[in-house]
């Protein structure tokens, strides 16, 4: 639970009522579930991005274990993303995160 109160403030903190990010969760949405080849690496890149500013920041909210690789993260995300359309109306990034944060927590 404390996981999730963090993952919240930080989604907030993030977060400006003016501004709502470049890519929102339906347009991430859109490019992880699209047959095409391109919008899947784009997702997966940006899912990636997300990841790596959470590690360049040296965020604890998210511990990924030795043997996960990009395409779980993707998944992760993609899993969340379908789970929770009330929430696809945020920013892509603070979503992303939030869906790693849950699965991934650390301890």
């Amino acid at each position: 639970m404390k996981k999730i109160i963090l993952a919240v403030m930080f989604v907030l903190l993030i977060s400006n009522p003016g501004y709502s990010g470049f890519k929102d969760g339906n347009e991430l949405y859109k490019n992880c579930s699209a047959e095409d080849n391109v919008q899947q690496a784009l997702c997966l890149s940006y899912v990636i991005g997300c990841f790596d500013t959470l590690e360049t920041i040296e965020s604890k909210l998210v511990c990924i274990t030795d043997g996960v690789i990009a395409n779980q993260l993707g998944d992760v995300v993609i899993a969340y993303l379908k789970t929770h359309p009330e929430e696809r109306h945020y920013s892509a990034s603070s979503t992303a995160i939030v869906a790693m944060i849950e699965a991934f927590p650390c301890e």
